[in-house]
């Protein structure tokens, strides 16, 4: 994010706010859900949440349902401590296409939310809830360092994304001299999955990869899971149509209105609400 007004250098902030109510926690909170999902899709061993615990069990069966839709490539990755030409493509390809989005796209995404070049203002109140003081436990414990200030967050940041990216390096120039010794059939299939990896989760068009009216919903049912459960305990009690015209009208989320489709996603998420439908509606 692009800003115009400098902030004063080591400055703290008050970490009065949950983390679930603030940008930086929610972040956390998915990052935690969907790593879970996938340790559990591979029959890796699931820590207990630090963070996701306070979101409902709906959130939870959606991480799972985008690791197996959205995410299955990275599952299909894992080659078990085995050299896999095709792999290393797709890894290859993966990289190269999130090199392109936050090189080429990410800004345009930023300036489309008109979340880039903000007023003194708007960053006066984007900071109000960006919850950035949420990070710097986190950030403690996985620098192994005590950090208290956005400054030591963003340069040990920093340091250990330059550490990642060497070893990362290394890493491939091992890799390659292995394919080099190859036979061409095996060359070629390293080639295949590169472009394979490049739209393995987000296609040319920057849209990710699945069906996407239903990625788009469970993205913003993530997004927006403190409202949602809010209006699950909400009195009067809520139905699902009302949820499913909160979300088209005042959410402003691009999905069906069919009735029908959207009572099937959420009896698969198992999201439900306290009062059903109008008269004939699906129970829920």
């Amino acid at each position: 994010m692009k800003r115009k007004h400098q902030k004063e250098k080591n400055q703290t902030k008050s970490s009065a706010a949950k983390p679930e109510e603030t940008i930086a926690g929610n972040v956390l909170i998915a990052l935690e859900a969907i790593t879970r999902a996938v340790n559990k899709a591979r029959g890796l061993p699931v820590e207990e949440a630090q963070y996701s615990g306070c979101v409902p069990g709906w959130y939870h069966n959606i991480a799972d349902i985008l690791v197996k839709t959205v995410f299955k490539g990275l599952l299909a990755l894992d080659s078990k401590g085995q050299f896999d030409a095709r792999n290393f493509g797709r890894t290859t390809g993966m990289i190269l296409r999130g090199t392109v989005f936050f090189g080429k796209e990410f800004e345009t995404m930023l300036k489309t939310g008109k979340l880039w070049d903000l007023s003194e203002d708007q960053e006066k109140k984007l900071d109000a809830v960006s919850g950035i003081e949420v990070l710097f436990g986190f950030a403690s414990k996985k620098f192994n360092r005590p950090i208290r200030n956005e400054n030591q967050l963003v340069n040990q940041g920093f340091r250990h994304l330059e550490k990642w990216a060497i070893n990362l390096l290394k890493g491939f120039k091992g890799q390659f001299v292995q394919l080099w010794n190859l036979p061409i059939e095996e060359q070629h299939k390293f080639l295949c999955g590169i472009a394979e990896g490049f739209i393995l989760f987000l296609d040319s068009e920057g849209q990710f990869a699945g069906d996407r009216g239903r990625t788009t919903l469970y993205l913003n049912l993530i997004k927006f899971w403190p409202e949602i459960a809010a209006m699950q305990k909400a009195e009067p009690s809520k139905s699902r149509r009302d949820l499913q015209t909160w979300l088209i009208n005042e959410a402003k989320i691009p999905i069906s209105d069919n009735e029908e489709w959207f009572d099937h996603l959420c009896d698969e998420i198992g999201l439900s609400m306290k009062r059903a439908g109008r008269p004939g509606s699906p129970k829920q």
